[in-house]
C-alpha cells in the first residue's frame, strides 16, 4: 500500500474570490492542491518502498524483494509480481490508470482466479479482467450474486476488505519462503504441516471455518503451482487442512518431480 506524504516544500497556494458567482475558484484550487499532493504521496511512497527493499538486502546478506505500491492491498499485491524478483512496481492512483491496468489484466493474476476458475470462465470467452467487465451481464446471469460481483469488484480494481466499512475477505491464507531453494520432499511435508498448525490455530481464534482449500507451490524459477479442493465438509482446525493439504502436496510433488 502507498505511504502518506510530501517531500516537496509547501507551496503557498492564494486563494482569488471570483467575481462570477458561478465559478468557484477557491474548489477548483483545491482540486489542484489535491492532485499534487496525490503525485507526492507516490513519489515518496516509491521512495520509501525502495529504501525498505534495500535495507532488507542489506540485513539478510543478499535478500531480494518486490513489492507494489498502489491505492489498496489487492492492487500493491498484483504489482509485487511485475518486476520480480528485486524490483517494484507503482500501479496509477487515477480512475483511468486503475481500469486501464485492470483491463489487459489476465484473469488469472486476480487473486482468488485460480486454475479451476480461469478454465470456467475461459470457456465462457472470458481471458482478462477487461473481458469481465465486457461479460458482466451474462456472468450474473449464469454464476452466483456473490461471485459475479466479487469478480466484478476486482476487474474494476476494488479491494475486499481495502476500504473501511467495505466487506472483508472470505478467505484467509498463510505462506512462507524458504531461506535457499528447497527439493526435500520431507523438509516440504514439514513445512506444510507447520504451515497447516499456525493458520489452523489462527482460523479457530478467528472462529472462521471455510469450505474450500487451496495448496499454491512458488518454485526457485518463479513458477506457481496450485491445487485446488471442495472440502466435502468444513474445515476449521490444524488437523482439518493437515488432512487435506498433505495429500496435495503429496500429489504435486510427484506431478512436479
Amino acid at each position: 500500500a502507498s505511504s502518506a506524504g510530501d517531500d516537496d516544500d509547501d507551496d503557498e497556494v492564494v486563494v482569488m474570490e471570483p467575481e462570477d458567482d458561478d465559478v468557484d475558484i477557491r474548489e477548483e484550487s483545491e482540486a489542484a492542491a489535491a492532485a499534487r499532493d496525490a503525485d507526492g504521496m507516490h513519489r515518496l511512497a516509491e521512495d520509501v518502498v525502495n529504501e525498505i527493499r534495500g535495507r532488507v538486502k542489506e540485513a539478510t546478506g543478499g535478500l531480494t524483494t518486490s513489492a507494489g505500491i498502489a491505492t489498496n492491498f489487492m492492487l500493491a499485491k498484483i504489482g509485487a509480481d511485475f518486476n520480480k524478483p528485486d524490483g517494484q512496481y507503482r500501479v496509477g492512483a487515477s480512475r483511468d490508470e486503475i481500469l486501464a491496468f485492470m483491463g489487459a489484466l489476465p484473469a488469472r493474476k486476480v487473486p482468488g482466479i485460480g486454475k479451476t476458475w480461469e478454465k470456467r470462465l475461459a470457456a465462457l470467452g472470458v481471458t482478462s479482467c477487461g473481458d469481465l467487465l465486457k461479460e458482466a451481464a451474462e456472468l450474473h446471469c449464469l454464476l452466483t450474486p456473490v461471485r459475479s460481483e466479487g469478480l466484478l469488484r476486482k476487474a474494476l480494481g476494488i479491494s475486499e476488505g481495502g476500504v473501511e466499512g467495505a466487506p472483508a475477505d472470505h478467505s484467509v491464507s498463510m505462506s512462507d519462503t524458504f531461506s535457499t531453494g528447497c527439493d526435500d520432499p520431507d523438509a516440504l511435508r514439514k513445512q506444510c504441516r507447520r504451515m497447516c498448525d499456525g493458520l489452523g490455530k489462527r482460523m479457530v481464534e478467528a472462529r472462521v471455518r471455510g469450505t474450500t482449500l487451496t495448496l499454491t507451490l512458488k518454485t526457485s524459477d518463479w513458477d506457481v503451482r496450485s491445487r485446488t479442493g471442495a472440502a466435502g465438509r468444513l474445515i476449521g482446525s490444524p488437523d482439518d487442512l493437515a488432512v487435506r493439504a498433505l495429500p496435495m502436496l503429496e500429489r504435486e510433488l510427484i506431478v512436479g518431480g
